[in-house]
């Protein structure tokens, strides 16, 4: 991860993720949504972070596990 070309890491708080890898011909091999309009987020705690990322070739990342996981909805009445 690198927070600026001189300095390693990430600041510490929230930082929006980009992921970039380009071929030989310097063209982006990743979606753009995984980088140039990347929805990509996690939170960086001070000490060592660890962030896996599925990407898929899909238009939007599913992931966001930063968040805990919604309760599903409870039913709206028992129909009677």
């Amino acid at each position: 991860m690198v927070f600026t070309e001189t300095r390693e890491g990430a600041s510490v708080g929230n930082n929006q993720v980009t992921v970039s890898l380009t071929d030989a011909g310097g063209q982006e091999t990743i979606p753009a949504n995984y980088n140039s309009q990347t929805t990509l987020k996690r939170f960086v705690r001070s000490g060592d972070n660890f962030f896996n990322f599925s990407l898929t070739s899909q238009a939007s990342p599913r992931q966001k596990p930063d968040k805990p996981a919604d309760k599903p909805d409870k039913p709206a009445g028992n129909g009677s």
